[in-house]
This record gives structure tokens, sequence and C-alpha cells, in this order.
């Protein structure tokens, strides 16, 4: 493992000669990107220079350089570029940044860290790399074992916490990852069940195994998803907010994994909502509906049910309290909390309804 220097990054205008086509979308916590045929975009809320500077954006922007991956929690954000380095900025009062700097003071600059990752996922006070390889690195807080194992520090030094992974999902405190052979094993706070493990106050301090047959999964603020290869989704944890997709009577949550959708393809999940993206292009959601961010107008501000919102759709993309769908004629879509600009909608604060985002791959800026 080496640490590089941080390198101030310089702008100069460039000018888009024609609209690109979307090739992926990320949504992170405030913040979406996006990656296109000539570049990547991003969008929203830069606290405490997450997004490597002072100010965020209120509609998308072109971004220095190519992104292949890309996730944001509240105040820190990290990226993936073309050459497989990793990128991070934001606050680092646990080291999550995973560079050299002093965890007393905001990363106000894009800045690099370990490289030949092909993926990452940000939790509340740490951080998660995917290598090429499998290997899966951790770097932060590991105060409730988020890191799979109660011996492994806090600060700046990332660390190989888990091999042969194929997708992992970082939650507030706790962490799913996903193995090469379909099982799906977490680790670290299971206060409502989101481990598929019976709720205790004492975190467990290994990884927990919990499901099979497994391609896809997400993490929402205390509950998980699973996406089997059969098309069957499952959820478990905290559901108070209907965002498991089942109606609980008398409990308001579950440890046992329960099967709740089929025919999906794949899945999405925000704080306390859910995204499905069915084989048919339906999406499904299901849960809060608080900021609008499930766009269904006329329905309560919880929805137990599975409900259908759109059709024809590519591809889905969730945020904290925001969603966002790509349609099968290129056309970018956002629902939910737009405040801090996330949505790409501009000054609008909430938006009820699927509205279409302007993206035109007019210009921004170049490294």
């Amino acid at each position: 493992m080496r640490y590089l220097a941080a390198a101030l990054l310089t702008f100069t205008p460039i000018i888009a000669t024609a609209t690109p086509s979307i090739q992926a979308i990320w949504g992170g916590e405030n913040q979406l990107a996006l990656k296109t045929t000539q570049g990547s975009y991003i969008t929203g809320s830069s606290f405490n220079h997450s997004l490597g500077q002072a100010n965020g954006y209120h509609s998308l922007t072109k971004f220095h350089t190519d992104i292949i991956d890309f996730d944001c929690s509240f105040s820190t954000c990290l990226f993936v570029d073309k050459n497989l380095q990793l990128w991070g900025s934001g606050y680092n009062g646990s080291g999550q940044v995973g560079v050299r700097a002093s965890r007393s003071e905001n990363v106000k600059q894009w800045t690099p860290s370990i490289n030949d990752v092909v993926k990452v996922s940000a939790g509340s006070f740490f951080s998660l790399a995917l290598k090429k390889n499998g290997e899966l690195w951790g770097v932060g807080s590991n105060v409730s074992g988020n890191l799979g194992g109660r011996s492994l520090g806090r600060g700046h030094n990332w660390t190989l916490i888990n091999t042969n992974v194929k997708d992992m999902a970082a939650s507030d405190e706790f962490t799913l990852i996903l193995k090469n052979n379909g099982s799906v094993w977490g680790a670290g706070k299971n206060d409502k069940g989101q481990l598929a493990s019976p709720p205790n106050k004492d975190n467990p301090p290994v990884w927990i195994q919990s499901l099979a047959g497994v391609k896809q999964i997400a993490a929402g603020k205390k509950f998980s998803l699973a996406l089997k290869y059969d098309g069957s989704l499952w959820s478990v944890g905290h559901g108070t907010h209907g965002q498991l997709g089942i109606h609980l009577v008398n409990e308001r949550q579950v440890s046992k994994w329960q099967r709740v959708l089929h025919g999906v393809r794949k899945i999405a999940a925000g704080k306390a909502h859910t995204l499905a993206l069915r084989e048919d292009g339906s999406l499904w959601v299901a849960g809060s509906n608080r900021y609008g961010q499930l766009s269904l107008i006329g329905q309560e501000k919880t929805t137990f049910r599975w409900v259908k919102s759109r059709d024809n759709v590519k591809d889905i993309a969730a945020q904290r309290n925001g969603s966002v769908l790509l349609d099968n004629n290129g056309v970018l879509w956002g629902s939910g909390d737009n405040r801090e600009g996330q949505l790409g909608l501009g000054e609008k604060s909430y938006i009820r309804w699927w509205e279409q985002i302007p993206f035109q791959g007019s210009a921004i800026s170049k490294q």
C-alpha cells in the first residue's frame, strides 16, 4: 500500500459538442453522479468540502475526470477514476478519507489514496474499497465492528478486511458484503436485525453469513436488501416506514430474510425507502414517501405495500431521501429531496413527482 501526496486540481472550461449518452448513474447521500460517453457529471451537496470544494452544485456539472464508481456519506465522498485510483474528499474525523491528513480537519480537495480499486462504498464514519483482485479494504471508524473485527483500529490506514468479494454496501454502522460464491455476510451494528441475526446490543465481532444465491446487495439505514439470481428480492431489518416491502403488525423489525418481490433485476436503498427495477422495465417502490422519493402523488407518507411508480425504466439509483431513474429513451428523471441540488433540479426543494433532470452535456470544467 502506498500513499500519494494531495494534488491540487485546476480547471479550465470545455465545451461539449453533442449531448452524451448516459452509461451509469450513482446516488450518494445528497449527491448524484453520471458516467456518459463524453465524460462524468456531478451535482449536489459539498458539505465539509465533500465534493472537493467549498460549494456544491444545483445542476449536473462536468467533472474533471472520468468516474467508474462513486459514493458519498453525509460529509465524505469517494470516487474511482479510469486508472483505478481511489480519491476522497470531505470530513476526515475518523480517518474515513483514507489519507495522511489531520483527522481534526476536512480534506478540502480531491486527494488520492489506494489504487487498483473498482468499487467504493461510504459509511457514516468509515469507507470501503473493493480491489480488482477481490480484496476488500476498509478505513475509518470501527466502533461498531463494521469493519469485521474489533481488533481493527481507527485511523487513516487502509486495512484488508476480507477476500473473494464481489460487492459491498456500507451503511451507518454496519457492512454487507457479497462473496464471489453468492453468499451474503454482515458485520457491525445489529440492533434492528439488519444482519439477519437476532437483534442485540453487543455488535458481532466477526462476519456473519446469512444468505446464498445472491447477485446484488443494498443497505439502507438499519435494513438490508438482497437480490437473488432467480430474480427474487429479500429484505431484513428495520421496517417501520415500510421499506422492507412487508406490513409489520406487531413488530418494527424482522431478523430473518423475507422474500418480498419477484421478477427483479436491480435494487437500490435510500435511508428508509426501497427501489426495485423489474425485468419488464417497471419500477416498484416501498417505504417512506415523506420527501416525494417514491413519486406517488396522493399516497400517504409511508407505504408498506409495493406500488408501481414508473414504466420504461433502464436504470435506477437511490439517495438518502431521493430517487433517480434513467428511462429507455436515455432521459434522466428525479423525485424527492432536492434542497442541496442533489437531483440536479436547480433551487427547487421537494420534487413530489418524477421530473426530468436537465442534462445537455454542457460544460464546465476539466483538469
